[in-house]
């Protein structure tokens, strides 16, 4: 073939793929199939390519449809999820090689910003002035398109906690539930009489509050704090025979048995893997001895998954006196877990082959270590996603 056939066909070449690009970005019903099998990450970026597609992109349409579409797994966890004025950034573990920094938070001019849970790519937070009488002020955001919204509740000052409940597979409306402590009514009124807290349920779909949908008394020693949505229900775990878990769907709460644990150091409480977990790490710190309590699909009983006792210092590649267990995950290569010692440096040691490998965790907090003897990590999953709050 001479040169000049060759410069023709090039330019045949480039002339139908021009002209095939043409007909697909023309075509808005194929440009957004093609669009939706993109992570959220690069649709980002690919809004500066033209106005047809950040205008496409920024529709609440695919936006709606790209979060039900396209397969969301975690980049991060978020680790001591706390950030005082101005915020800024958090302390994370990476899950995935090209996750080098997460979205700053200086899109929420908030001080003293927690997080406080994750589902799907939404984060619900708080806002602490630490002064009194101020009331702490809670909002959702979404860290990916940098948008966040604050919550109202329809009580005065009482004591409560907030969780969400969010899975865009089976809905793209998102749920608050708040648990709160009842006034009674009388000062003699005993305690056993009534029940003592309530459940209040708010729909972004209504934009608008149930009161008082349960009432009930809680168990005893049981502590509600940040919850862990899974599979359709909220769990409340804390240090005791039993936890309390809520229904979303059904509004019922029930209860089911805790694994026994004596003499722990940390937990971690989560959703891994498609699997809800408790890791326990135990005492004494210099050695990385912990379980791993898996539930069981009919959520009657919890399984040991995984039980190791090894000297932490031979696993690491400097000395080190002492660590805080971060969580057991599960990613390609395994079930990986993570420890971190006092400066930020630590190992993800893989369960199925008994390999491990030092881990940098940006933004630790090392005086987490000097504050209680005695931690629980709610390891919270950074997900992006184009969900519109």
């Amino acid at each position: 073939m001479s040169s000049e056939q060759t410069k023709k066909k090039a330019k045949v070449t480039r002339s139908v793929l021009s002209s095939a690009a043409e007909q697909i970005c023309n075509h808005e019903d194929l440009l957004t199939e093609i669009l939706v099998k993109l992570p959220a990450k690069s649709l980002i970026k690919f809004k500066l390519v033209s106005k047809q597609w950040r205008c496409l992109i920024s529709s609440h349409r695919f936006c709606l449809y790209h979060t039900r579409s396209f397969p969301t797994k975690p980049s991060a966890l978020f680790i001591d999820a706390y950030i005082c004025s101005p915020p800024s950034e958090f302390c994370f573990f990476p899950l995935t090689h090209d996750c080098v920094r997460l979205p700053p938070f200086d899109f929420v001019d908030l001080p003293n910003v927690q997080i406080l849970q994750s589902c799907a790519g939404l984060l619900l937070c708080v806002s602490d002035s630490f002064v009194r009488d101020r009331a702490r002020r809670y909002f959702i955001c979404n860290p990916t398109v940098r948008r966040f919204k604050m919550l109202s509740f329809p009580i005065e000052r009482s004591s409560f906690v907030v969780n969400l409940a969010f899975d865009p597979i089976k809905s793209l409306h998102y749920k608050i539930v708040l648990v709160r402590t009842l006034k009674t009514e009388a000062p003699c009124q005993t305690m056993l009489d009534k029940p003592q807290w309530s459940i209040d349920i708010y729909s972004s779909e209504t934009d608008s509050w149930s009161l008082s949908k349960i009432k009930f008394t809680p168990l005893k020693d049981m502590v509600y704090g940040s919850g862990v949505f899974f599979k359709g229900a909220i769990y409340w775990y804390y240090d005791c025979r039993e936890l309390h878990y809520f229904d979303v769907e059904n509004e019922c709460l029930k209860t089911m048995p805790m694994p026994p644990v004596k003499k722990v150091k940390c937990h971690c409480f989560g959703e891994f893997g498609g699997y809800l977990r408790i890791t326990v790490a135990y005492l004494p710190s210099a050695l990385l001895s912990f379980s791993v309590f898996e539930m069981a699909e009919d959520r009657s009983y919890w399984y040991l998954k995984y039980s190791l006792n090894r000297s932490f210092l031979s696993l690491m590649p400097v000395p080190v006196k002492s660590y805080q267990l971060v969580c057991a995950i599960q990613l390609k290569e395994g079930d990986l877990l993570f420890a971190v010692d006092k400066d930020g440096e630590g190992i993800s040691y893989n369960l199925k082959d008994g390999t491990s490998k030092r881990v940098h965790c940006p933004k630790f907090d090392r005086t987490r270590f000097r504050r209680l003897d005695h931690i629980w990590y709610l390891a919270c999953h950074y997900t992006e996603t184009l969900y519109c709050i």
